[in-house]
């Protein structure tokens, strides 16, 4: 009976993969009858594979980059064959052809600039870490955070205040709190949910943030392909009372706070962290790498929290003034109206992420100096 109910465990390494091999055979199977049912021009069944594929294999592997770069393979050699490329080239051809254009996506100006945003910011916080001034901030929120609920109404409050982009709120925010939560037997799977809750849900109602300057600007195009006599702003704030899910998330992650109640696997993962101050699961896979979830300052370093709040006030500072400039609006700088201009403006002409990489790049040569 003990052995039928090892076979039978959901952990059981066999029993996941041949889950999942069943669960891929069978969308793949509705997927064609679905797809002899509708027989829609430019539309093939096989289009789910890879975003399936990538699903499928990461639940039965637990190796999430093997899965998505063999999901990436497999979409490459799909393409071919939906662009009537077929296998009429010789096989290193067509994925040489695909390749190419997978990387002159990749190096172009947006993702490029997404890469050196996330690099120098990291890279900021690392220096912010050995040079004591995390330690700082840790040492100054220490004093509001007493205890579990306190650490975690101050979690949330740090993610309203960052509400500019969700980028830097996610990295700045979980960086800041992550020594904080875990002394005080907060689990890392309650630190990401607050860390979460307080990025998309508040730059997505901020009124200035380089999320609602890209809406504007797609609110914008919409409305001059459709013939609608409003700009993007207007139509963001109509549309600001429908944002259920960012509404109803601050509320509900105030009152999960406030209330001190979990549920379900949080409630589990709580009870192992308050018990026996296992922060993280026996079997976890952090997605920070071990060397900066490690990283502490430097023991010869003045701890002071002035080495983290002085790059962080430049990196925004700078983010501000490069909205400003690329903007190129000449209106009050304390106008609402001339800033809903600059975002939309910036947001159209895609520099929104470029304001990004060239505020963390000041914010981390602050960081060193």
């Amino acid at each position: 009976m003990k052995v039928a109910r090892d076979n039978l465990n959901p952990r059981n390494p066999k029993l996941k993969i041949s889950i999942s091999i069943a669960v891929f055979v069978l969308i793949c199977l509705l997927a064609i009858w679905g797809a002899s049912q509708f027989n829609q021009v430019g539309i093939v069944w096989y289009s789910i594979v890879p975003p399936l594929l990538a699903i499928t294999m990461a639940i039965a592997t637990n190796r999430l980059l093997t899965s998505l770069g063999v999901a990436v393979g497999i979409g490459i050699i799909l393409s071919s064959v939906q662009k009537n490329v077929g296998f009429e080239m010789p096989w290193f051809l067509i994925l040489g052809s695909e390749g190419w254009s997978i990387s002159k996506s990749v190096i172009g100006t947006f993702n490029l600039s997404v890469i050196i945003f996330i690099v120098l910011i990291l890279s900021m916080i690392s220096v912010m870490i050995i040079s004591g001034g995390m330690q700082g901030v840790i040492n100054w929120l220490s004093q509001f955070a007493k205890g579990s609920r306190s650490t975690q109404l101050v979690t949330v409050l740090m993610g309203l205040a960052i509400f500019i982009d969700d980028y830097a709120n996610t990295m700045i925010v979980g960086s800041a709190m992550r020594p904080v939560t875990d002394k005080k037997k907060i689990s890392r799977e309650k630190l990401a949910f607050l860390v979460d809750a307080t990025t998309a849900p508040i730059a997505g109602l901020a009124i200035v943030s380089t999320w609602i300057g890209y809406e504007i600007f797609l609110f914008t195009s919409t409305a001059e392909s459709i013939g609608i006599d409003k700009d993007g702003y207007s139509m963001f704030f109509d549309a600001l009372g429908y944002r259920f899910y960012c509404l109803m998330m601050v509320i509900f992650v105030f009152v999960n706070v406030i209330s001190g109640r979990d549920f379900g696997e949080m409630l589990k993962a709580e009870k192992r962290s308050h018990s026996n101050g296992a922060v993280l699961a026996v079997d976890a896979t952090p997605m920070t790498s071990k060397v900066f979830s490690t990283l502490s300052h430097n023991p010869a370093a003045r701890i002071s929290s002035l080495s983290a709040t002085i790059p962080i006030v430049m990196l925004f500072g700078t983010m501000v003034t490069a909205f400003w400039f690329y903007g190129g609006s000449s209106g009050s700088f304390w106008s609402w109206t001339t800033w809903r201009e600059i975002l939309s403006r910036v947001a159209e002409e895609g520099n929104n992420v470029q304001v990004l990489a060239i505020g963390s790049g000041v914010g981390l040569f602050t960081a060193i100096i």
